[in-house]
This record gives C-alpha cells, structure tokens and sequence, in this order.
C-alpha cells in the first residue's frame, strides 16, 4: 500500500519508507542515490533515517532547502513561491505547458504533449500545490554537515540564480563534496546535454 499517492500533499514519512521498502525488495543495503528536480530535501531525510544504507550520493539542480529562511539567503523569497504556485495552478498538466524543468525543450511539440500526459498522470493540480505546501516547509540543511559519503553536486550555469546558489549551497555544506558546473539552462538532466552528466 506505500505506492499509494498520499492523502493531503506529499507526505515525508511514506516517501522515507516506500524508499526503504523498495531497497529492501532489491536486496539492497547499501545504495548511490540520485537526487533530481525537488526530492534534495527528501532524500536527505533518508539519509538522516537511514545513513547506512546510502553509499553515495549524487545531487542534480537540487536543493537542501527551497523556501528562504532568516539564515538561509539563498532560499526562494515568499515573492517566488507564490510566482510558482500561481504558473503551476494555471498551466500544470495542460499541452503545450513550456515545461519550467526543460527550456531546452521548449520548442519539441511531440515532447511538451507527451510532458503534460505525465503531469495529468503524476498529480492534479490540486494535489500539486498541496505538495508545493509541504515543500516549502522543508529544511534539511542540518543534514549536509552530517553526510560521510562521497557526494557529487552538480548544477547547471543557466539556471536562475538562486536555483544555482542552493544546489551550490549542498556543496557548501557537505563535507568534501564535489561541486561541477555544467552548461545549459535544463533542470532536467537528460534532455540537455545527458552525457556530461553521466561522464561525470
């Protein structure tokens, strides 16, 4: 039942176990985890439950904390979370949707009807806020000084600036880490140049 969609937005705690679940499914006790999109925080909630069965982590245009806080400068302004809510309520799951994650993109009809089916299947828009809700109440920076694994952060340099400044922020913050700039303006990592990333 933990593949259920959660009731009342994402909820943490089913995510951290279906994780759990599914690596123990696999056999797996020890993973590499890659961290796309906006499951940096989730992830590292893992992490924080369950430090030992992570062998390595890898952070794609990520964060460990979205919205701003009074010691977080490089977090989203309440101005940008509502501009983000307010784009998601109006466009999401709808043809044509200039998908925000993949500007490379942009101009792929065939790509933006097949990316607007996903959306539909993925969430309603109702269910999508209720997640960017929850997303802007987490904060798992207190994590990062805490990871001793190898870590790999890479972000992409056409990013908005504050996105780049919180994948930045991981590297920052995560002992030894390793921090790769790449080119493009994708939040996605495999339209736009995919073999960079996996060179790395």
């Amino acid at each position: 039942g933990l593949s259920d969609r959660p009731v009342g937005g994402l909820a943490v705690d089913q995510w951290v176990e279906s994780c759990a679940a599914v690596l123990d499914e696999a056999r797996s006790t020890k993973a590499i985890f890659c961290s796309p999109f906006v499951s940096g925080p989730l992830v590292l909630e893992f992490v924080r439950r369950h430090p030992q069965r992570c062998s390595g982590l890898i952070f794609v245009n990520t964060y460990a904390c979205w919205a701003a806080r009074a010691d977080y400068g490089a977090g989203a302004p309440p101005e940008e979370v509502a501009k983000v809510r307010e784009f998601m309520a109006k466009a999401w799951g709808r043809d044509g949707f200039p998908v925000p994650s993949a500007p490379s993109q942009a101009g792929n009809a065939a790509f933006l009807r097949w990316s607007a089916a996903v959306q539909r299947a993925m969430a309603s828009p109702e269910e999508l806020l209720q997640g960017l809700t929850t997303l802007e109440t987490l904060d798992s920076r207190s994590v990062l000084p805490q990871v001793q694994v190898p870590t790999l952060v890479m972000a992409r340099t056409g990013l908005a600036p504050g996105a780049f400044a919180r994948a930045r922020y991981i590297a920052d913050h995560v002992p030894d880490a390793r921090f790769v700039e790449l080119p493009g303006a994708d939040v996605a990592p495999f339209y736009e140049t995919p073999e960079l990333v996996l060179d790395q």
